[in-house]
C-alpha cells in the first residue's frame, strides 16, 4: 500500500517514459479495472487556453445546484491532491495514495499476465487520469468534469463518454507532438468530439473554426460557437444569449474580460446539462458564476505591493494577460516582473508581447523542473527589452527583489509557467497574511 510520498515517488518515476500520446493503455488498464470512467455522466474539455476557468465555472454550478461534483484538472501548482476534487475539494492524502495504489497493482497485473509486446508502461498522466476515473467512481459523483492534458484526440482522458464536450480557445502549442499549424492543433483537439454528443465552442481564428465545424458536421455533432449561436452583451453585467435562452446581469468572480467568454461556454454547456436532465435553475447558474474561485488566474495576494499570479504560459495566454495589464496599467506605479519558463516552449514572443507593459525583469528558474531555462540564458532574451533585468535563482529571492523593485505603490505580476506558481503560491500566501 503506498503512502501519499511513495504514491508520489511512483507516479515521478513515470515521467521516464516521457509524453505518450495514444489510448491503447488507457483502454487496456480501464479495462482491468472496469471501466470506472462509465460509472458516472461527464463532462469533457479539451482546448490551448481557458480549460481550468470553463470547468471552475461550471463545477461551481453544478455544485451549487447540490450536485456532487468531481473535477481532474492539471497540472498542480502546489501539491498533486490539486488535480482531483470532489465538491470543490482537494481529495485528502489517504484517498489519493490507495487511488495510486489500485492503478499501480492494475498496471502490475497487466503486465504479469501478458507478453513483453504487450507490456504497458505508463505515463504520469495516463496514471493520473485512471486515479481520477477511479477516485470519482469510489466517491459516488453526480457528475465529472475532465481537463484534457494535452491534445485531445490521443489524450489520455479521450476514453471518456460525455454527455457535453468543451472546446475552449486554441492556438499555437506543443507543436512537436500536436502539429505546427493551427488547423493542424484544431483537429486533435476536435478529436474529443464525440457522434451526437452536443459541443459548444470558443470563439477561434477562421481555419481552427472550420475545423471544428466540419468535424462536428461528420459525426452529426449539435455545435454551438461563442459569436455564432452563443452571443455575448454587456450592460449592468454579463448577457448570455444561448440560442433565445438568455441570463442577463451577470456578475463574475474570476478577474478579466476573457473570463466572460470561458462563463459563456460553462453556461451554454450548463443548458445543454439542463437539457439531459440537470436541474439547473437559471439563478443557480447566476449564483455559481458569482461565487467560483480558480487560483492563478490573476490571483491576487497583499498589498504594498500587491502580487499578481497568472497562468499565462503561452502566447494566447499572454495576449490575454496583456489585454488585463493595459486595463489596470494606469493605477499601477511600477509593475515588476517575475518571469521564468520552461525550455521548450516559444518564449521570446511572449516576452516581446509583455514587454511594453513592464518596468522591470527579475529572471528565475523553476527549481522543480529538469527543463526549466536557467535564469541566467532568460537573461540573455530579456535584454533584448531594454528594462533593467535582475537574476534571482530562486523564487524566494525572486519575490523578495521584486517586492524591494516595485515599492509600495507598484505591482508584481509572476507568470511565464504554471510550474513557477505552483512554487510562488506560498511565498505571495505569506506575504498576504497579516504578520
Amino acid at each position: 500500500m503506498f503512502t501519499l510520498e511513495t504514491a508520489y515517488q511512483w507516479l515521478l518515476s513515470l515521467q521516464t517514459f516521457g509524453i505518450k500520446l495514444g489510448l491503447a493503455n488507457m483502454r487496456a488498464l480501464a479495462g482491468q479495472l472496469d471501466n470506472p470512467q462509465r460509472a458516472v455522466p461527464c463532462v469533457h474539455l479539451a482546448g490551448t487556453n481557458g480549460k481550468g476557468s470553463t470547468a471552475a465555472f461550471l463545477e461551481r454550478i453544478l455544485r451549487q445546484a447540490g450536485y456532487k461534483t468531481g473535477l481532474y484538472s492539471s497540472p498542480h501548482l502546489e501539491r498533486v491532491n490539486e488535480r482531483f476534487r470532489i465538491n470543490g475539494q482537494d481529495l485528502n492524502d489517504e484517498a489519493v495514495a490507495q487511488a495510486a495504489w489500485t492503478v499501480y497493482q492494475a498496471e502490475q497485473a497487466w503486465n504479469n499476465t501478458h507478453d513483453d509486446e504487450e507490456i504497458i508502461h505508463l505515463t504520469f498522466f495516463e496514471a493520473t487520469t485512471l486515479m481520477a476515473f477511479v477516485l470519482f467512481q469510489q466517491a459516488d459523483v453526480d457528475i465529472a468534469l475532465y481537463e484534457v492534458g494535452m491534445g485531445g484526440r490521443l489524450d489520455a482522458t479521450n476514453i471518456v463518454e460525455p454527455v457535453v464536450s468543451i472546446i475552449t480557445t486554441l492556438s499555437l502549442e506543443h507543436q512537436q507532438y500536436l502539429g505546427d499549424t493551427l488547423a493542424a492543433i484544431a483537429s486533435e483537439k476536435a478529436g474529443i468530439i464525440k457522434p451526437g454528443v452536443p459541443v459548444i465552442c470558443a470563439r477561434q481564428q477562421d481555419e481552427a473554426q472550420q475545423v471544428v465545424q466540419d468535424k462536428a458536421r461528420q459525426l452529426n455533432t449539435p455545435l454551438e460557437r461563442v459569436g455564432h449561436e452563443i452571443q455575448l452583451s454587456h450592460d449592468k453585467g454579463l448577457r448570455i444569449d444561448c440560442e433565445g435562452q438568455i441570463l442577463a446581469n451577470l456578475r463574475l468572480s474570476l478577474a478579466g474580460e476573457h473570463q466572460h467568454e470561458n462563463a459563456s461556454l460553462a453556461v451554454a454547456a450548463a443548458l445543454r446539462l439542463r437539457d439531459a436532465g440537470f436541474k439547473l435553475s437559471d439563478d443557480v447558474i447566476r449564483q455559481g458564476l458569482q461565487q467560483t474561485r480558480w487560483p492563478g488566474r490573476l490571483e491576487r495576494f497583499g498589498s504594498s505591493p500587491t502580487i499578481l499570479l497568472d497562468a499565462a504560459h503561452n502566447l494566447g495566454g499572454m495576449e490575454t494577460l496583456v489585454r488585463y495589464l493595459k486595463a489596470i496599467r494606469p493605477e499601477v506605479e511600477k509593475l515588476v516582473c517575475v518571469f521564468a519558463v520552461m525550455q521548450d516552449k516559444d518564449y521570446p514572443p511572449m516576452i516581446r508581447l509583455l514587454a511594453p507593459q513592464v518596468d522591470a525583469w527579475v529572471a528565475t528558474t523553476v527549481s522543480s523542473m529538469p527543463r526549466a531555462l536557467p535564469a541566467s540564458d532568460l537573461a540573455r532574451t530579456l535584454q533584448q527589452t531594454e528594462k533593467p533585468i535582475t537574476c534571482r535563482e530562486y523564487i524566494a529571492e525572486a519575490l523578495k527583489e521584486a517586492r524591494t523593485q516595485a515599492g509600495a505603490e507598484g505591482l508584481v505580476l509572476v507568470c511565464g509557467s504554471i510550474f513557477l506558481l505552483g512554487e510562488a503560491m506560498p511565498h505571495a500566501k505569506a506575504y498576504a497574511e497579516p504578520s
